[in-house]
């Protein structure tokens, strides 16, 4: 349904969103430098597995966190693909896309259009 919601031009080219089951490597690596909610690579979107610990978010929070956050950031790296900038400047693209058109933010949903 999130992804009904995006502009189909910000969906051109992409193969795939992935949902990682959360292997036991998977799951260690939220524990060591390498942790990460997803992440954009031959134009498809994967999302990670979270460990299942709720002791600082609901299901329903990390549920609208994935959609609204990681999904969006990582098509905004599919919608910044061919532009050749230091990672630095895709990283504040990605950002800044989710600020504008990402998640529920206090009270108001940001939309696309």
């Amino acid at each position: 349904a999130r992804l009904a919601q995006m502009p189909p031009a910000h969906l051109a080219g992409l193969r795939a969103v992935i949902l990682l089951s959360g292997r036991r490597k998977q799951v260690r690596s939220w524990y060591s430098d390498l942790a990460c909610y997803g992440f954009y690579w031959n134009d498809c979107v994967f999302l990670c597995a979270h460990p299942y610990d709720l002791r600082q978010r609901t299901v329903d929070a990390l549920r609208d966190y994935y959609l609204n956050d990681v999904l969006v950031h990582e098509v905004a790296h599919h919608i910044d693909r061919h532009r050749n900038v230091p990672d630095v400047k895709k990283e504040n693209f990605a950002n800044g896309f989710v600020e504008q058109h990402g998640a529920k933010r206090r009270g108001g949903k940001r939309s696309f259009a």
